[in-house]
């Protein structure tokens, strides 16, 4: 575990003090670290009349580390490269609460190399405090069902609410399915304490989101900045309406990009806007299957395969809590990205951890069986994998695409040879090949959270 989190925090940093920050948000936390008034008030710009068209908990973070190491590159990216770290950490718990430190181990490295993930950490995208947050409520909604502590809803609703400060309204979509697993693994005898205990999280969910646009929503406007993004300098509008209802029917088109900022010479290389008239391309071709789409059907494979076996468990078992939490967390993220109008690649981070754990608990399941079924669909899924990585890494040179034909075919073969343990750790490896490819090639050209690999 500390080897993949070393890596991640690698794949991360590598570059940092000439990566290009996104510069409205830079340019906000600068403000923002420059007083306590624009710090508490979310100033974009230096004298205050003009907050930051978002709520502004990832940002007061970087404007902290501005404000103690002072406005260099590095600091505006430094806390999403912990944030990142922390993720895997937290997530490995999360899973092995539920699902053992193997499917655990396996969750982590998957989540650690993927391409999105690896794009938006090395940016200060507020996504990334987002999905920290996110896991770190999954781990205590396991640990509620592991130990059946109702108290810890209180702390995971107090990760949802903080979660909320970062992007708003997408940190309650998890919120019905947090809920969902928690009331299937009740035992009956707990069930009542169980709902109860629910009820303190989505009162404490909703307290800590609303609590800072409460406030400063009853402060006279005279002393704070116009909020942006709404017509009558209201926070409310600015999170429900701008930022909310509006993007489920943007209009942009496909937007590609190849420009130069801040006068160094470097700029997004990217499908910046995936539009409403391709919306194959939010997940699965194009700049967003090349950011995330690369293991979508292996999750969902697993998803299928682990849901058909837990049929044959109790409604209380924990494998299939940990099915419904994450299963849960995939599918209501897909049904979004599909249906809204525009999605900006760095959106797809937040499918990784459910990916991850899928796959993870997948390949345990995989590698415990003796099923002639499930080792057959999981050989075919694998291969299917390799081949949709193949379709997808169209744009990487000819002989980095010989080499993954290459190597998949070799270790599924040799997957075919070796004891069930092995073979399983050699089928993850083939299907994580084109992933990891286009991950460090994110990190080698130099790329970030607006940028698409490849």
């Amino acid at each position: 575990m500390l080897g993949i989190a070393v890596t991640a925090g690698v794949l991360y940093a590598w570059g940092i003090r000439s990566q290009t920050p996104h510069l409205y948000y830079s340019a906000a936390a600068r403000s923002m670290s420059i007083s306590r008034h624009n710090f508490f008030y979310a100033a974009f710009d230096p004298d205050a009349t003009i907050s930051i068209d978002k709520l502004p908990g990832a940002i007061w973070i970087q404007a902290l580390s501005v404000r103690v190491f002072g406005p260099h590159t590095w600091a505006y990216l430094l806390p999403q490269v912990i944030e990142g770290v922390l993720t895997v950490l937290v997530l490995y718990r999360a899973v092995r609460r539920l699902s053992g430190p193997y499917a655990a181990l396996v969750a982590a490295a998957v989540a650690a190399v993927a391409p999105a993930v690896v794009a938006l950490d090395r940016g200060n995208i507020s996504d990334t405090l987002l999905i920290l947050l996110l896991v770190l409520a999954a781990d205590q909604a396991a640990a509620v069902i592991v130990s059946g502590r109702v108290r810890n809803l209180v702390w995971c609703g107090l990760c949802i609410g903080l979660a909320f400060q970062a992007k708003m309204v997408q940190a309650w979509l998890v919120v019905p399915v947090l809920a969902a697993a928690l009331l299937l693994a009740a035992p009956r005898g707990e069930l009542r304490q169980r709902i109860t205990g629910l009820a303190w999280f989505g009162a404490t969910t909703l307290a800590v989101s609303l609590s800072w646009m409460t406030v400063v929503s009853l402060l006279p406007t005279g002393h704070r900045p116009y909020v942006d993004g709404s017509h009558h300098n209201s926070l409310f509008e600015q999170v429900f309406v701008y930022n909310a209802a509006s993007r489920t029917n943007d209009e942009f088109s496909v937007g590609s990009a190849n420009f130069t900022t801040g006068g160094q010479g470097s700029g997004y290389r990217a499908e910046l806007v995936l539009g409403p008239d391709s919306r194959f391309d939010h997940l699965f071709g194009g700049g967003g299957g090349r950011e995330t789409g690369w293991l979508i059907p292996l999750a969902l494979v697993c998803l299928i395969a682990l849901a058909r076996a837990a049929r044959r468990r109790p409604r209380t078992d924990r494998e299939t809590a940990a099915l419904v939490l994450w299963g849960g967390w995939l599918v209501v993220h897909l049904a979004i990205f599909l249906v809204i109008g525009t999605v900006n690649p760095y959106y797809l981070a937040v499918l990784a951890p459910a990916i991850a754990v899928l796959i993870g608990v997948g390949a345990e399941a995989f590698r415990q069986t003796d099923d002639r079924w499930v080792r057959g669909l999981g050989l075919t899924a694998v291969a299917a994998t390799a081949g949709y990585g193949w379709w997808l890494s169209a744009a990487a040179p000819g002989w980095a695409r010989a080499g993954l034909v290459v190597v998949t075919v070799v270790l599924i073969l040799a997957a075919l040879r070796v004891r069930e343990s092995l073979a399983t750790a050699l089928l993850l490896v083939a299907a994580l090949a084109a992933p990891t490819t286009a991950a460090v090639s994110v990190v080698a050209d130099g790329y970030g959270p607006l940028d698409t690999p490849l």
